[in-house]
C-alpha cells in the first residue's frame, strides 16, 4: 500500500519595524528515503526571492535566498508531494491498518497521531494536517479551513 501525500507549510515572520535586507536557509523538503520518495517540492517566498539549492552534509535539500528590499514580514511557504510506502512484513494490507491502530487514535472524522513535538491529522477523506499544537486544534483547522 502506497500514499500520495500534498505538504504544504507556512511560515511567516513579523519584524517589529521595517528591515532592510535579510538572509535565510531554508530546510523544507522532506528527505527521500526507501519508504517515501519525494515526487515535488518548492519555496516560495514573499517577498519575492531568487533561490538556490544545496544538498548539507546530511544530504538535507537546502534552499538559500536573501532579500534586498525593505519589508516588514516575510512568508515561506513550502509544498511537497511525498509518495510513501509502509514496511510490511505479512504481505497484507490488515499489517497497514494494524500500524495505524497502533500509533493513533480515532478521533470524528479522522485518526491523530500525537507526538512531543508534533501532531497530525488523517482525516477520512484523504487530507493530512499537521503541527506542533494540539489535536483539537488541527480538527478545528481541518473542519473550518481557517489558520490558528
Amino acid at each position: 500500500m502506497s500514499w500520495m501525500l500534498r505538504i504544504e507549510h507556512q511560515t511567516t515572520y513579523r519584524y517589529g519595524d521595517e528591515v532592510s535586507a535579510s538572509y535565510n536557509e531554508a530546510r523544507m523538503t522532506p528527505l527521500t528515503t526507501d519508504r517515501q520518495m519525494t515526487v515535488e517540492s518548492r519555496v516560495e517566498v514573499v517577498p519575492r526571492a531568487r533561490s538556490y539549492r544545496y544538498l548539507d552534509y546530511w544530504a538535507t535539500v537546502v534552499d538559500v535566498f536573501d532579500i534586498h528590499v525593505p519589508h516588514t514580514t516575510l512568508t515561506v511557504t513550502a509544498t511537497s508531494v511525498v509518495e510513501t510506502t509502509l514496511s510490511n512484513s505479512s504481505g497484507g494490507p490488515s499489517s497497514t491498518q494494524g500500524l495505524l491502530d497502533k500509533i493513533s487514535t480515532r478521533v470524528p472524522g479522522g485518526r491523530l497521531i500525537t507526538s512531543a513535538l508534533v501532531t497530525v491529522l488523517l482525516t477520512d477523506d484523504g487530507r493530512v494536517f499537521a503541527g506542533p499544537v494540539n489535536g483539537t486544534d488541527l480538527q478545528k483547522v481541518a473542519a473550518t479551513g481557517l489558520a490558528l
